[in-house]
């Protein structure tokens, strides 16, 4: 019973208890550095020119991460992999189905959702035709 109502109180006061924004762009720009750091490498191992197909991914303890913000605040989560799917374009000029299908395939590998559910998170987030 106390182990209830305490999962109760946590559970109202998860805002307050977990800073779910600062966990959210921490997330972001994890992820963006390893996205960064991942054409770097690939840059290298092609003799200094920059791969016209690479692949990105993301570590474990980031893609745990972000399936946290996913199942626990999924429109802050849908917010930050669409913020982090656009930087990567800008910035890295990432395509945004490379950074979709790496954020996708970590989310897959690594988190506790079956893999339907993050399909259906995709889904919601990047409509058909915006990926």
């Amino acid at each position: 019973m106390l182990a209830d109502d305490l999962a109760w109180v946590v559970a109202s006061d998860l805002g307050n208890i977990v800073p779910t924004e600062a966990l959210a762009v921490t997330i972001r720009c994890a992820v963006l550095q390893q996205f960064a750091l991942n054409l770097n490498l690939a840059t290298e191992l092609n003799d200094g020119e920059r791969p016209e197909n690479v692949m990105v991914a993301v570590t474990w303890q980031v893609a745990k991460m972000l399936d946290w913000l996913v199942r626990h605040q999924p429109a802050m989560a849908s917010h930050s992999i669409g913020l982090i799917v656009g930087e990567a374009e800008r910035e890295l000029k990432l395509s945004r189905r490379t950074s979709i299908r790496a954020l996708r395939t970590a989310l897959v590998m690594d988190g506790k959702l079956p893999d339907h559910a993050y399909d259906a998170f995709f889904d919601r987030a990047f409509p058909p035709g915006d990926e």
